[in-house]
């Protein structure tokens, strides 16, 4: 019998790369919302997590992360939701600079890795009679030069592994979606980002500058993101009520894709 996850009182959820970055500010927010969350990571936090239940877990490895998985579910019992906010960028390399090992370090993390997660959790998941899942995408998953070739790449992929999961999965009562964030201080997409701002592009009539734009101005709102801009979405997107968003990458950029 289907177990309706809005009518359980507190929800259990995973993310992986809570250790920093956006996917720490995701953690504060869901502990903060009363959930009871697990935080796999490679790294040690950065910050103080609160209370949650911290594992060792590299995401390169697949008996690593269903050993990991397991151990969990022996004591929790569930999985509502999950988060994948495990990335790694390439250093805005060419194609000229991208080597074999460059590509396969960041497809083997950004998607390998997403793959890995989806089939070590969705048994249990489907057991439950459903749940959520939230990958991270990025602007280099719609456009180009927020990253380099491996990068952008995996971005893609990324988007078509959420469509090709929520086709697969809705039947069970699992949704799948991805969160693309812009331009954020503390990453290396907004460094990224920024060195496009002076600098000469390619146009169709030649070699241009970016109006002497600064990072900010590069985005409608006039800012660049914070991780704290980006957590609700993801929070949304894990709540029951969220159970008719599937299959979709919500953009959250402050309108740089917009241009």
């Amino acid at each position: 019998m289907s177990v309706d996850i809005a009518e359980r009182t507190r929800r259990n959820i995973v993310v992986f790369g809570g250790a920093s970055g956006i996917g720490h500010a995701v953690v504060a927010a869901l502990v903060a919302d009363g959930a009871r969350v697990t935080v796999f990571d490679r790294a040690e936090p950065s910050a103080p997590l609160g209370e949650v239940d911290y594992r060792r877990v590299d995401v390169r490895d697949s008996d690593d992360v269903r050993s990991g998985i397991d151990v969990m579910l022996t004591e929790q019992g569930r999985v509502d939701g999950m988060v994948y906010a495990v990335g790694v960028l390439d250093g805005y390399t060419t194609l000229e600079e991208t080597t074999e090992e460059l590509l396969d370090v960041v497809l083997d993390v950004n998607v390998k890795g997403a793959v890995r997660v989806a089939q070590a959790l969705v048994p249990s998941m489907k057991a439950a009679g459903g749940g959520r899942m939230v990958f991270f995408s990025s602007i280099a998953g719609s456009v180009a030069g927020a990253g380099g070739l491996a990068y952008t790449t995996s971005k893609h992929a990324m988007n078509g592994i959420i469509k090709s999961l929520a086709l697969e999965l809705g039947p069970s009562g699992i949704t799948v979606n991805a969160v693309a964030p812009g331009s954020v201080p503390g990453t290396n997409i907004k460094a990224g980002v920024a060195g496009q701002v002076n600098g000469p592009v390619q146009t169709e009539r030649g070699m241009a500058t970016v109006f002497g734009q600064t990072a900010e101005q590069l985005h409608p709102v006039g800012r660049l993101g914070t991780v704290d801009a980006i957590a609700p979405t993801v929070m949304h997107l894990l709540e029951p009520s969220s159970w008719f968003i599937t299959g979709t990458t919500v953009t959250v950029d402050g309108g740089y894709t917009a241009r």
